[in-house]
């Protein structure tokens, strides 16, 4: 694909993003229900990181190197946490799925402890190597969580479940 496609791709999926954000939005001050908050706090991220990204392909400049160099990363590991509560909330698993809730539970707080070794490094020191495992190692975890999220979901055959697992594959 030419770089104008991708941009174009970008903006088209950050628009169908906001869509969804203002149409869970309206179920949220409908029914008040903790799961459309959850997901919204997980689809803001996800659309201002494809947003910025369609928005800053092939331009230089500050924004662009604080994006590149940070805010992406703050905001996927901060979308997949969400993803996580809201997923955990959606599901219940806190009284359906013990185990599946304890290990999201652990995979969120170890991802926002990463995330704040991730910032302290970036931000005090200028060592490259480790910023770029912390930044490696947070997205092998998230990755590893979504393929736990979809085992598990296709040995449970719930449908709710199975959704979700798609829609995180």
């Amino acid at each position: 694909l030419k770089s104008d496609d991708l941009k174009t791709m970008g903006f088209v999926l950050s628009g169908m993003l906001l869509m969804l954000i203002l149409f869970t939005l309206v179920n949220y001050a409908l029914t008040r229900k903790k799961e459309f908050f959850y997901y919204i706090a997980y689809a803001l991220p996800t659309f201002f990181l494809v947003f910025f990204y369609a928005s800053t392909r092939n331009y230089s400049g500050s924004f662009t190197c604080f994006f590149n160099g940070y805010l992406d990363l703050f905001l996927l590991i901060t979308g997949s946490v969400y993803y996580l509560v809201f997923s955990r909330h959606f599901l219940n698993t806190r009284i359906k799925h013990k185990r599946l809730d304890k290990i999201f539970k652990a995979a969120e707080w170890f991802l926002l402890g990463l995330l704040l070794v991730f910032t302290l490094v970036h931000y005090l020191t200028g060592w490259y190597l480790i910023e770029s495992f912390f930044e490696n190692a947070m997205k092998f975890i998230v990755l590893g969580i979504g393929i736990i999220f979809i085992i598990a979901a296709f040995k449970q055959k719930e449908r709710l479940m199975i959704y979700l697992a798609i829609g995180s594959a």
